[in-house]
């Protein structure tokens, strides 16, 4: 599916202050785009607009292949939605703030 131009520029903006933020407040980070996580004990994924590592940066810096039965899961995932609910896959993360 082709993302709206509304849709990518949400993205690009938060994702943007989330960097900025993170920089200012000189805590290290990592960012993974729109990668699928997938966990198999919960047989579920996620697949959001970006995501982010801080708390777990170190342990994954660099880190190209996952496991999300070893490695911890991202401390923050931007799901943009101009045109859907998400509210029913909110389940799949381990845990969601809502704006808006």
């Amino acid at each position: 599916m082709t993302s709206l131009p509304e849709h990518e520029y949400y993205k690009e903006i938060i994702g943007d202050i989330i960097k900025d933020t993170a920089e200012v407040l000189e805590i290290d980070y990592e960012c993974y785009g729109s990668t699928t996580w997938k966990r198999e004990l919960k047989k579920a994924g996620i697949g959001s607009d970006n995501y982010f590592y801080f708390q777990n940066e170190a342990l994954i810096r660099g880190k190209l292949k996952f496991d999300l039965n070893q490695d911890p899961p991202p401390d923050l995932a931007l799901g943009i939605d101009v045109t859907s609910k998400s509210l029913d896959r909110f389940p799949i993360y381990p845990s969601s703030v809502t704006l808006g």
